[in-house]
């Protein structure tokens, strides 16, 4: 063979590997950032499931406060009404 024909079969296995490395190079790419983006959504979910949950213990606590308040203030409340009219007059039919 020719010169310029062993130039030319060197050219097109160079365009060749090029070519393999170029699309090897691309599907890393696409593979990092898909693996990026599944990272992130499963990072989403859990900081979205921690914070409901975190959510639903604080409104929680905050019920059963809330409940405590209200048992201790009726409590009081009775408390009040025995101290100034004495204690509840409890009627048989």
């Amino acid at each position: 063979m020719g010169k310029l024909t062993d130039d030319m079969t060197r050219l097109a296995d160079e365009i060749q590997t090029m070519d393999a490395s170029r699309d090897n190079f691309i599907k890393g790419i696409q593979n990092a950032v898909e693996q990026q983006a599944d990272e992130t959504r499963q990072f989403i979910k859990e900081v979205r499931n921690g914070f409901i949950s975190g959510i639903q213990d604080e409104v929680k606590q905050k019920a059963d406060e809330t409940r405590q308040f209200l048992k201790e203030f009726s409590n009081d409340m009775n408390s009040a009404h025995e101290a100034f009219f004495g204690r509840k007059a409890f009627r048989k039919r």
